[in-house]
């Protein structure tokens, strides 16, 4: 459960939710991106290979990218197969633990499995299911995560220019097999717009023009579905070779891992 240690109400409701359904978990203290030293952040935040973000990076969204960094570190030096990953604004619904073990019971066909996300219908009552959605929701709320998974992300995704939920999006990049739990286990808590950390900066960094914030979103997203289509052949899913950390990442984890 990753969370800001300022962030004790939003710590105090997470805690409220995984009791209610029998969970125990591990608190994660997230990075605040402000407080990164600026040079670390120049590193991790250089030029991305391929296709540069639309925009600049808010703080808040380095310091999110940076803390599922380091959990993902973990991970991969740990000793589970699989590892679930929470946001302290995930919300589950009730039957976590039947919904998970139905899960559990499916074929593991995937490295990523997002277990929570924007969900507009009824609170599900049904057991889920493990779906290839034709587009990955946004968002990193929850999902389970294998631990080679995580050691390739670690070792591919550094240094990143987009938030972490859009990296996770780009698969043909990371070549992971991303899926998702259908309907999902969870969504992000009601208040989330006004309790987010991350969602003022980045209105923010995206600037007032609207033109402007056309322009570079059309030409992003050009550029994107061109990479998208050129890497379209590239092999995915296990048995990738592994491949050295970047400085920057050996960087963060010698500093706040």
């Amino acid at each position: 459960m990753i969370n800001l240690d300022r962030a004790t109400d939003r710590m105090d409701e997470a805690v409220r939710n995984l009791q209610k359904n029998g969970l125990s978990f591990t608190r994660f203290p997230a990075v605040c991106g402000r407080t990164l030293d600026a040079g670390l952040v120049a590193e991790l935040t250089a030029p991305q290979r391929g296709c540069a973000f639309k925009r600049p990076l808010t703080p808040a969204e380095v310091g999110c990218f940076a803390s599922h960094l380091l959990i993902w570190h973990k991970i991969a030096q740990g000793g589970h197969d699989r590892v679930i990953v929470l946001e302290d604004d995930a919300r589950l619904f009730d039957g976590a633990i039947p919904n998970l073990a139905a899960l559990a019971r499916a074929p593991a066909d995937w490295d990523l499995l997002k277990l929570c996300y924007a969900w507009r219908g009824p609170v599900p009552t049904g057991a889920p299911s493990i779906a290839q959605p034709s587009r990955i929701p946004y968002g990193t709320t929850g999902y389970a995560l294998t631990r080679e998974a995580a050691a390739r992300l670690v070792a591919s995704v550094v240094p990143f220019s987009r938030p972490v939920d859009i990296e996770i999006k780009t698969w043909w990049e990371h070549g992971l097999s991303v899926k998702v739990a259908h309907p999902p286990i969870g969504d992000s808590a009601h208040d989330h717009a006004l309790t987010s950390a991350i969602d003022p900066g980045r209105r923010q960094a995206g600037g007032r023009a609207p033109i402007g914030r056309f322009l570079r979103n059309a030409r992003y997203q050009a550029v994107r579905q061109m990479d998208r289509l050129r890497r379209a052949g590239a092999s995915h899913g296990p048995g990738l070779a592994p491949c050295p950390l970047h400085p920057a990442m050996l960087r963060l984890i010698s500093e706040r891992g």
